[in-house]
């Protein structure tokens, strides 16, 4: 069975505040998000590749491309759904600036390239935002909330 990550060997694992999630775009704070998931940050490439001769030996290549895909799901009612929506249309870099209790993530770099899908129905949906980001620097911290 799995020790307890929760005891006095181990340390405390640490706490979850949603409210410490600070979304930075263009130097404007983002708020409004969606009713469960705020931001997903994915890296385009791996950090390392491997490839086999016939004879079986390996060489490992490590990747230094940090391109990413944020995705930031707004309610369709957030007011920051229009600084977006400006962003797409003037088509600019702009830089973005995410961090919470135990990440960060910046880059100078990012593009909007499409408006996110829309629906409507019984409560106001969710709009996901997907912004493709140049560069995106990653550290992590050690769980104190300080960078």
């Amino acid at each position: 069975m799995p020790k307890n990550l929760n005891n006095v060997s181990n340390g405390y694992m640490g706490a979850w505040n949603a409210a410490h999630v600070i979304l930075t775009i263009n130097g404007h704070v983002i708020q409004g998000f969606g009713q469960d998931d705020m931001v997903n940050i994915s890296y385009t490439e791996d950090r390392q590749s491997f490839k086999q001769d016939p004879q079986g030996s390996f060489t490992k290549n490590v990747n230094n491309k940090t391109g990413a895909t944020v995705t930031v799901n707004l309610d369709q009612m957030s007011p920051c759904r229009l600084q977006l929506a400006e962003l797409l249309d003037n088509l600019d870099n702009f830089s973005l600036d995410y961090r919470d209790d135990a990440e960060h993530y910046a880059t100078q770099y990012a593009f909007v390239n499409k408006d996110p899908d829309y629906q409507a129905g019984n409560t106001s949906g969710n709009r996901a935002w997907t912004i493709t980001c140049l560069g995106l620097n990653h550290d992590t911290v050690a769980g104190n909330g300080e960078y």
